[in-house]
């Protein structure tokens, strides 16, 4: 392995260069390689698409026909030399422009998009949750929640601890779900014996101090076996990861999307710490 990046290191110092290029007036939104690699387009708020050539150093510029911001670049597979979005007739095989325009031909879409379940117009949406959270997923986090909680306890003994159970952990995360909703200044006023903070539901469910030794030890993976950082294996999110790939999988089962998306950009800068 180290003999293959040291050869990598060397093939990108050895071919590596830099070249600054003004080409648009504003801010470029996206960029895209050929399929052959040979150039390079660019999107730009400026309403214009750029095409770099690379093997012969040309830059070319051409308008957006619908006088539009270029939101996204893309190239064709079969001619990687032509923007997708553009799309003009190829002369000759080096890839230069041709003053005549082509008609871009997209496939019809013929996936069955919308729900793909059995349940019925009735269900609630309870329901619908345990269909993206299945029991499957919940016996994994009463197991390792069971282990590290032992895994502690050899540390640090808990005599009030016991192994717990998928309805309890079920009521667990309906409790998490419920605190989202109805928000107190501190987590025992939910248990509070004065009435106007208690919530009978909560409450009635568990102890306050059950609900904090479950939260101590909740667990998704058994964490002593996380690769230490710095490993080839190492990931940042395994703790969590069987989670995400559970609930992808589970999401995909249940519902087929459009083939129009809107993602939407975040609005509020993230202030957080992340190592990736």
């Amino acid at each position: 392995m180290a003999t293959y990046v040291d050869e990598m290191r060397k093939l990108f110092t050895t071919n590596c260069r830099t070249r600054d290029i003004q080409a648009h007036t504003a801010k470029v939104h996206s960029v895209a390689w050929s399929c052959d690699g040979r150039r390079l387009a660019s999107g730009s708020f400026d309403k214009t698409v750029c095409i770099y050539a690379l093997d012969k150093e040309r830059l070319d510029v051409e308008p957006d026909d619908d006088g539009a911001e270029v939101a996204a670049a893309a190239t064709q597979p079969a001619h990687a030399a032509v923007p997708a979005d553009a799309a003009p007739a190829l002369n000759g095989e080096d890839g230069d422009w041709s003053p005549e325009a082509t008609d871009i031909i997209i496939q019809d879409f013929t996936e069955h998009t919308g729900p793909r379940h059995n349940l019925g117009p009735h269900a609630c949406p309870l329901d619908f949750f345990w269909l993206m959270f299945p029991i499957a997923l919940l016996t994994i986090l009463v197991e390792e929640t069971n282990r590290y909680a032992q895994q502690c306890i050899m540390r640090i003994p808990n005599s009030s601890w016991y192994d717990t159970d998928i309805n309890e952990m079920r009521a667990f995360l309906a409790i998490q779900i419920i605190f989202g909703i109805k928000q107190q200044p501190q987590l025992w006023m939910y248990w509070s014996e004065d009435r106007r903070f208690n919530d009978a539901w909560v409450s009635g469910i568990m102890t306050i101090q059950r609900f904090k030794n479950l939260s101590r030890y909740f667990h998704c993976r058994d964490t002593s076996a996380t690769p230490p950082r710095g490993r080839e294996n190492y990931d940042p999110l395994f703790k969590v990861r069987n989670v995400i790939q559970t609930t992808q999988r589970t999401f995909n089962e249940c519902f087929q999307v459009c083939r129009d998306l809107s993602v939407d950009e975040c609005m509020v800068a993230f202030k957080g710490r992340l190592s990736f």
